[in-house]
């Protein structure tokens, strides 16, 4: 008998390796792909993050400069009076500019065709400062030793200063406040340092041969790895003046003494017995420092307290080793206002006639020596000579000299005074650094005036036509909705090729062959910015473009088209330009009055110093409402050329009050004499009393004190991104 089987049932079958395989794969990608959605999410969070955290640190940093700005004392567009005694505002501007980065930075490279890499940075070598007025009673606060107000309330008690009658240290950091102050902002790098030798502990800095500090340039593009905004309070407190001064105190540690609130006393380093202003190298602690007292001598107090404060003058107008409390009225003087100083004539070069007249330049910031991005876009570091080529074909050097400008000294920068051994403790040192900095990592910190000459093109964009897409070449339709037309100012890159090349007299309603006219007048420029080494015209000379044409004129050779064009295009209020016979400069002919290229009150403010070889000796452009009491002051500030010295521009002569300085001219001709501007008569013409004259006076603003407005541009970048944020700030200047 056969019994029925049933059929088996059949396996399940598994996945085969090819299958496995496509699943996985499928699998990593669906992985890969949603550990890149989160990244990229991270990534956005992580950029909207910084560029919220830039924009807050930004807002608050504009917030603060505005609010400073409307508390100043003076208002900005006038010149100030040492009567009222109001204090002052000033602004600095370096011979970098916004399109310096652009015009001098790297080439582009294979990596990086269509670019320019340093074109990010902007001007970043500007200053500005002012006195201001607290807001009711928020008033400002700072830092002084405690032996300032025991040594104040001992001379109150008429009794001797003895420090064991007061509690604490002499040198206990004591916080003061004052409804006034001075307020300064600077940008400044990091600098490149190396150990003392003498104490490893130590950072020094790096000075080269010229013996300006170096900024830290680790990448090799001559422009600082690091650049730092600074922001000084520094207290106006006269009242604790002691008969007119403030007094110093020795402090003795170690068998070493120390000096405090006293210039250019420096401890003696005791390997050398030099004064201990250290650096690395062949001019390192071995070459004595003190031909540099007038340079960085007051660097020391400003390290020592937050109080503004000047050199006391003797009777024949030297600054002296005392030192005073400012008052509002005292600062109207630049003489005695933050890291102002005044260069020797060893440091000025132009030879006085006889040896009896001794002087000094008038007020300067104490600047270090030229930026290296100049440097290398001239190629020329000879002595007084320039920092780019000439103009050509002429000799004449029209740009900015080897000695004091660029960025600030370090050494006034607060917390960073390596140049001596400080009192272990004494909280007056490195402790203090980084107090005074509000933003890092600033690649940008540009102030410019309003200008109410300063030109204005409007130039065809890519399609080359005025007007939307398919437009036409009549300038009336230049600006309309939907065009690429662009706007050219003088801070713009475009400018040096637009004057160049725009028409002289085309009206804007007519039909030009040029792609840019001029449109208007009224802009926020730079000061001086024909002449500025790394601005848009770099010298209005040679004017290359950068450092990769070959020098020579952008006009040909064609002296009357360059005068005209310049005529035309760059005669404004804040640029320098002086149109009046001025055809030496353009010619080379020395018989000519070069130094009528450039506006006289450069000249009579000592802001700008010629020799007799027509080179540029001193040169700071600043605005500054300056001070009449200059015409008062019984002191002798006049043009070395018209009392027979070797140069042009005002000079402080210090004897003049006794002995050696006549009343006319090397040969005889009238030439006023000491604060002849103030004394009511006008001495210009023999038997005529007309009152003063302005051609009397022996001073002038640098320019003319007619700004309606300042603009401060601040821009920072985020290393780690790589994002930048910019903010600008505008102050119109208004009674209060």
């Amino acid at each position: 008998m056969r019994f029925a089987t049933k059929s088996p049932t059949p396996l399940r079958r598994g996945f085969t390796i090819v299958e496995m395989l496509i699943a996985m794969v499928i699998t990593l990608l669906m992985m890969a792909a949603l550990g890149r959605g989160f990244a990229v999410i991270g990534e956005t969070i992580r950029t909207s993050r910084v560029e919220i955290d830039l924009s807050v640190q930004m807002r608050e940093i504009t917030r603060r400069l505005s609010d400073d700005l409307q508390r100043c004392t003076v208002r900005g567009d006038r010149e100030a009076s040492q009567q009222e005694g109001l204090g002052y505002f000033v602004y600095y501007d370096g011979p970098l500019s916004s399109a310096s980065g652009t015009i001098l930075g790297d080439a582009p490279t294979d990596e990086t065709e269509q670019t320019l890499q340093d074109s990010k940075y902007s001007d970043f070598d500007d200053y500005i400062a002012f006195t201001a007025e607290a807001e009711k009673d928020n008033w400002f606060s700072g830092k002084v030793p405690r032996f300032i107000l025991d040594m104040k309330s001992a001379s109150l008690a008429g009794v001797p200063y003895d420090p064991g009658n007061f509690s604490g240290s002499p040198l206990d950091p004591v916080v003061i406040t004052s409804k006034y102050a001075e307020i300064i902002y600077f940008a400044s790098p990091q600098y490149a340092t190396a150990a003392d030798s003498s104490d490893p502990l130590q950072r020094i800095f790096n000075y080269n041969s010229a013996g300006n500090p170096e900024p830290l340039d680790l990448d090799g593009n001559q422009i600082p790895d690091t650049v730092r905004l600074h922001r000084r309070v520094l207290l106006i407190r006269p009242d604790l003046n002691i008969n007119g001064a403030l007094a110093p105190l020795s402090v003795s540690t170690g068998g070493v003494s120390y000096e405090y609130l006293a210039p250019d006393a420096w401890p003696a380093d005791t390997t050398t017995g030099h004064p201990a202003i250290k650096t690395p190298g062949t001019h390192g602690i071995s070459v004595a420092q003190t031909n540099r007292a007038w340079l960085m001598g007051m660097a020391v107090v400003h390290q020592q307290c937050d109080l503004s404060v000047r050199r006391v003058l003797n009777e024949g107008g030297q600054p002296t080793a005392a030192i005073a409390a400012n008052s509002l009225a005292d600062l109207t003087f630049p003489h005695n206002r933050f890291a102002h100083v005044r260069a020797p004539a060893s440091a000025v070069g132009i030879t006085a006639p006889g040896s009896t007249y001794g002087y000094s330049s008038m007020p300067l910031l104490a600047m270090g020596g030229p930026h290296a991005l100049l440097v290398r876009a001239g190629g020329e570091t000879t002595p007084n000579g320039p920092v780019i080529p000439p103009l050509a074909p002429s000799t004449a050097q029209v740009v900015t000299p080897l000695a004091l400008n660029g960025f600030l000294r370090p050494e006034f920068v607060l917390g960073q005074d390596l140049t001596h051994t400080d009192v272990p403790g004494d909280g007056w040192g490195v402790e203090r650094r980084g107090e005074d900095v509000i933003a890092s990592n600033v690649i940008g910190f540009d102030v410019r005036g309003f200008d109410s000459m300063a030109p204005v093109f409007l130039a065809s964009g890519a399609d080359g036509v005025y007007g939307p897409s398919g437009g036409s070449d009549t300038p009336s339709v230049a600006g309309a909705t939907g065009s690429d037309d662009l706007a050219i100012t003088p801070s713009d890159p475009g400018f040096f090729e637009t004057i160049r090349t725009a028409p002289l007299g085309t009206p804007p309603g007519g039909s030009g062959a040029s792609d840019s006219f001029l449109a208007m007048r009224g802009a926020f420029v730079d000061l001086f910015y024909p002449f500025q080494a790394g601005g848009t015209l770099r010298g209005f000379g040679a004017l290359r473009r950068d450092r990769f044409v070959t020098a020579g004129t952008a006009f040909g050779s064609d002296a009357t088209a360059i005068r005209a064009r310049a005529n035309a295009f760059v005669r404004s209020e804040l640029s320098g330009y002086s149109p009046s016979n001025h055809q030496g400069f353009i010619d080379g002919d020395t018989t000519k009055p070069y130094r009528s290229l450039y506006q006289d009150s450069l000249f009579k403010s000592g802001r700008m110093i010629l020799n007799g070889s027509r080179n540029i000796l001193l040169l700071q452009p600043a605005y500054d409402t300056f001070t009449d009491g200059y015409e008062r002051d019984g002191f002798r500030q006049d043009d070395g050329a018209a009392i027979g010295a070797t140069g042009f521009g005002t000079l402080w002569w210090f004897n003049h009050a006794t002995t050696g300085v006549p009343p006319t001219g090397p040969s005889g001709e009238f030439h006023h004499g000491v604060d002849s501007g103030n004394n009511g008569i006008y001495d210009g013409l023999s038997g005529i009393s007309m009152g003063d004259g302005m051609g009397e006076r022996e001073t002038l603003p640098p320019f003319a004190p007619k700004m309606p407005a300042v603009q401060i541009t601040l821009r920072t970048e985020n290393q780690n991104t790589r994002q930048l944020q910019q903010m600008s700030v505008v102050h119109y200047f208004g009674s209060r």
